[in-house]
């Protein structure tokens, strides 16, 4: 039998951790923080979002653990909608829904605990993580463990208290055991764990460093029979909300990478964890800039917001995040001209390149393809800001084809950019039109948004080099998608 020593005694390694990359999170993070500023007068619709968050975390995180499982479309739409309700999920022939239900209810209880923790402005703690732990598992009462002799057996929960017996897991493949802390040495690693966290917080190390960190190093230690994975993903959030951001929620979809991402930091490479933290995190921001800040059904709240935007006007010409926004513009078009070269000399074909933006008022009609790539990747574009598009054309046996990249702002806040694209083609005569068409005066054409998610960040700090190279990697994805769309068009 194949053994895999995942647990070893707990230590922080400044070198290997310090030297990672945070970039895609530092790009927008800044906007977030700048706008979060704004939000202590106006609770309404930032609880709700927080409300959804919190409910997104209850659902997913025992999905992630195979619990149960509910329909993604009808079931858990409706739970983050309308919140949790044992008579729902009744009534949607749940399997097993009133164990469910105490389930999701605990789950919810402990996120929202995590919430009211940071307001009482506690220290994480042993006695702290244990009686979460009690929380989550309140509707389990037993839990698998494995004797001496590798004998599988159910055993009482023990809610609340550290592991008293093995809780090592083997592969289903190839019958690979995964060896985690033994129990004897569970508390006195949870008391190193928590002073490595402290002397981190304390010396003010990057908040994803230390959230990833300590994720990975309380997998390793497995400290409960049951529920490590849910106290795991509760404590990581802790130490993401109370720097400002969102709970660490891990979707259903994402359970193959997020487990692989572990499973590499188990190597010494932290780099995909730490890149799927941020991940989490970029996502609930960008959902964060989208939403309205004022209850719609108060008068009084919406003149003020309207007034205090008002004002903001004036001062937010004088931001320096024009230059930013320039730069950034530059960059792109700089990559398309290198690119216009390379694909005129590979294909012999006359590319042509040409840009222009709002500001210009050169290509008004560029807000229309603008609008179907973000509604296609669920996120608000202010149509108000300073917009920039990119165009790289031309023709293949008579057809017209056209890779049209646009930078634009998006969300609440006046100081975050995205950078996307669509794919033109002319449509054949006879040829079915796809989802979004236009019509021109050389005919009609299929708007096809390019399947690359949009490049998000802030304009507030400085475009340095990393940023550099990142905005031209995703310029060189969007027209790699663009060209293998085109291929299939020909």
């Amino acid at each position: 039998m194949n053994e895999l020593q995942i647990w070893k005694p707990i230590c922080y390694n400044k070198q290997i951790w310090e030297t990672a990359n945070t970039a895609a999170f530092d790009r927008i993070a800044p906007s977030w923080m700048e706008y979060r500023k704004k939000l202590n007068e106006q609770e309404g619709e930032y609880a709700k979002f927080l409300q959804k968050l919190k409910y997104e975390h209850s659902v997913e995180t025992g999905i992630i653990e195979r619990l149960y499982d509910v329909d993604e479309v009808g079931v858990t739409v409706t739970l983050l909608k309308d919140g949790i309700n044992s008579n729902f999920l009744q009534h949607e022939n749940v399997e097993n829904s009133e164990k469910v239900y105490g389930i999701i209810r605990d789950q919810y209880e402990a996120i929202d605990g995590i919430f009211r923790f940071i307001k009482n402005e506690r220290e994480i703690s042993t006695s702290f993580i244990k009686e979460l732990h009690s929380v989550v598992t309140r509707s389990q009462d037993t839990t698998d463990a494995v004797t001496t002799t590798g004998e599988l057996i159910k055993v009482p929960l023990l809610r609340g208290e550290y592991k008293k017996q093995e809780n090592n897991p083997s592969r289903p493949d190839d019958g690979t055991v995964y060896k985690y802390c033994p129990p004897v040495q569970v508390s006195a690693q949870m008391d190193r764990l928590i002073e490595i966290h402290n002397q981190l917080a304390d010396r003010k190390v990057h908040v994803i460093i230390r959230a990833a960190y300590f994720h990975h190093a309380l997998t390793t230690i497995h400290p409960f029979q049951d529920g490590n994975g849910r106290i795991t993903r509760l404590l990581t959030s802790l130490i993401l909300i109370r720097d400002g951001y969102f709970p660490f929620s891990v979707k259903r979809a994402e359970r193959e990478k997020y487990l692989k991402t572990l499973s590499q930091a188990d190597e010494n490479n932290v780099q995909p964890l730490l890149d799927f933290v941020s991940s989490t995190q970029i996502r609930a921001i960008d959902s964060a800039l989208g939403f309205a800040s004022i209850d719609n059904e108060n008068l009084d709240s919406i003149i003020q917001a309207l007034q205090n935007r008002l004002a903001e006007k004036e001062a937010q010409r004088i931001r320096a995040f024009d230059a930013n926004r320039d730069e950034i513009n530059t960059i792109i078009l700089n990559c398309l001209k290198n690119m216009k070269v390379l694909l005129s000399q590979k294909l012999g074909y006359d590319i042509q390149l040409n840009s222009g933006g709002n500001v210009e008022q050169s290509h008004l009609s560029i807000t229309h393809q603008m609008g179907i790539y973000a509604t296609k990747f669920n996120y608000f574009m202010k149509r108000s800001m300073p917009y920039k598009w990119f165009k790289l054309s031309f023709s293949i046996n008579e057809r017209r084809f056209m890779i049209i990249l646009f930078t634009h702002h998006f969300g609440q806040t006046d100081d975050a950019i995205a950078i996307g694209g669509v794919l033109e083609t002319s449509i054949k005569e006879g040829a079915r039109a796809s989802t979004y068409t236009r019509k021109s005066k050389f005919g009609d054409f299929n708007i096809i948004p390019l399947e690359v998610p949009p490049f998000t960040l802030s304009l507030l700090p400085e475009i340095n080099t990393s940023t550099k190279s990142d905005i031209q990697q995703h310029v060189e994805r969007l027209a790699l998608v663009g060209m293998a769309g085109i291929v299939a068009e020909v």
